[in-house]
């Protein structure tokens, strides 16, 4: 496996709204002390008042941005750099002020300020999520599943608006990059936003970056999103290497029977594929019940496709638990179950892709509307065929919930037009990324499988300015099942801020599997 870099200089979007006014008066932004019960890396909090609604000229109604800054740690100071991991509504915060912010400084170089805020819709003056309406995970695994999911999804779309219709089309992603450039601006540097973006982060990127191309710096697009099919609520090829990246671990474990629980002496690829797909299709009929609980103690085939694309994202971190979780469902191993799915699931409710925030901002991005359930069917099917493991899910988190969403962005994306940037974009995929596949842009993300190769050319290009060649491929130094290539311990061993670097990528890596989940 390995990571592909490139350098653009163009972008095939189009703001439609560019001619929405951005004189609004400079505010400063104010810092004090954090108080989020994180351990990690020291950091300051601040609030920035920016308008609620950018549509309202002379509007006074204004949102306060939730910020975070890690400081840089080297002279000479070279400004700030914005980062989103992703989501869409992670809290973003959180993310910085833990083991992530060691990872994003030395990735960066030492000399940048770290700059992140949470989402609109975690503000407390746009909440969305105390009225989430948790409705039953569904991969569509039966043939009424599809109604089932339109109905509950109708159910959520018309309770959020009811309840928030006076902000919930003020939480797009147009709006958030305006948010960005008006902490650009309070931040009273140079004006130029420096930006690493993950997954969903790559699309608030290209957004930014369509929107003020004359204001852009050093931006990084790591793992990125097909922004076509983003805005059109049509998003199937995030799937296209799911099933590859399913056989890939299959084939991994087998090889790495130090690692790999499942990797019992003689076992081959093709065996252990057809016990598990045996075991997939075993209790997609016929639940498990491995302990007297029938609320915890129940193996489902839903919740266990979602727990497959949740494990297939980090090959170096959440692979080993992913074995984990089939092995003990084979040996009917109740304590390791419990074990293994929770490592798994990683993140609370109120930090997961459940929430509202989700929905909230991909939904009212899209421009994907009907009431029409059967029409919808060949979108939904699509879903399904392009890939067994998450098409279902995707399917009832993107199609079935946008297609009802009450609410619409004041502000989004129409058109495929050409807008140069100031300078290059970074882009960075790779070929086995089930989520972002490199098909989007020709592991989810650079930190699905830690490269020191990739993070040298990232860190060169913030610091100097300095891009790889189009297409260089970089090989990962810690591999599927946390493998570390032949040439690691050596290249640690010589330069020591090469071992602070691999081993801060490997923090993030297990640190965003445990707080985090993709449904």
């Amino acid at each position: 496996m390995f990571w592909v870099l490139a350098a653009v200089p163009f972008f095939l979007f189009l703001f439609s709204g560019s001619a929405l006014s951005q004189s609004t008066p400079n505010r400063s932004i104010e810092w004090f002390p954090c108080t989020l019960d994180i351990e990690g890396t020291p950091s300051t909090c601040g609030t920035l008042a920016v308008p609620l609604d950018y549509t309202e000229q002379g509007s006074e109604r204004l949102l306060n941005l939730s910020l975070i800054k890690v400081n840089a740690t080297k002279e000479p100071f070279k400004g700030s750099v914005m980062f989103n991991p992703g989501g869409p509504g992670y809290p973003v915060r959180s993310i910085l002020a833990g083991r992530s912010g060691e990872f994003f400084l030395n990735g960066t170089g030492g000399n940048f300020d770290l700059i992140s805020f949470d989402p609109r819709c975690y503000d407390s003056s746009v909440d969305l999520q105390n009225i989430l309406l948790l409705t039953p995970l569904s991969s569509l695994s039966s043939d009424t599943a599809v109604g089932t999911a339109w109905a509950y999804k109708r159910t959520l779309a018309e309770t959020c608006y009811e309840n928030r219709k006076d902000i919930g089309d003020l939480i797009g992603t147009a709006f958030v990059a305006r948010d960005m450039m008006q902490i650009v601006d309070a931040l009273g540097e140079d004006g130029m936003l420096r930006y690493w973006g993950f997954s969903y982060g790559s699309v608030l990127g290209a957004t930014v970056a369509a929107m003020f191309p004359d204001r852009m710096d050093k931006v990084v697009l790591d793992g990125v999103l097909n922004l076509h099919q983003y805005y059109a609520g049509r998003d199937v090829e995030q799937l296209i290497a799911a099933d590859e990246s399913f056989n890939g671990f299959i084939e991994a474990c087998v090889s790495s029977p130090e690692t790999c629980i499942l990797a019992r002496e003689g076992i081959t690829a093709q065996t252990l594929s057809t016990e598990i797909n045996q075991l997939l299709e075993t209790i997609k009929y016929r639940p498990l019940g491995l302990g007297s609980n029938n609320t915890n103690d129940v193996v489902e085939y839903d919740l266990t496709e979602g727990l497959i694309i949740n494990g297939l994202r980090t090959p170096s971190t959440s692979w080993p638990a992913l074995a984990g979780y089939f092995d003990a469902i084979l040996k009917r191993n109740l304590t390791a179950y419990h074990e293994f799915r929770d490592t798994l699931l990683g993140g609370s409710i109120s930090a997961a892709f459940a929430v509202d925030a989700n929905p909230g901002i991909r939904c009212s991005d899209v421009s994907l509307r009907t009431d029409n359930l059967t029409g919808l069917l060949p979108l939904i099917e699509e879903f399904q065929n392009t890939s067994r493991f998450g098409g279902g899910i995707l399917a009832v988190a993107q199609p079935i919930t946008c297609a009802q969403w009450r609410f619409q962005a004041k502000e989004r994306y129409e058109g495929d037009f050409q807008v140069q940037t100031k300078n290059p974009i970074l882009l960075v995929g790779s070929p086995f990324d089930h989520i972002t596949p490199l098909a989007s842009a020709q592991n989810h993300c650079s930190i699905g499988q830690p490269s020191l190769c990739t993070y040298k050319a990232i860190r060169e290009y913030f610091i100097n300015g300095t891009l790889p060649d189009t297409g260089t491929q970089c090989d990962p130094d810690v591999t599927d099942f946390g493998k570390s290539s032949s040439t690691l311990s050596k290249r640690a061993a010589q330069d020591s801020e090469d071992a602070v670097l691999l081993n801060a990528a490997l923090s993030v890596s297990q640190d965003l599997l445990q707080r985090f989940r993709l449904f």
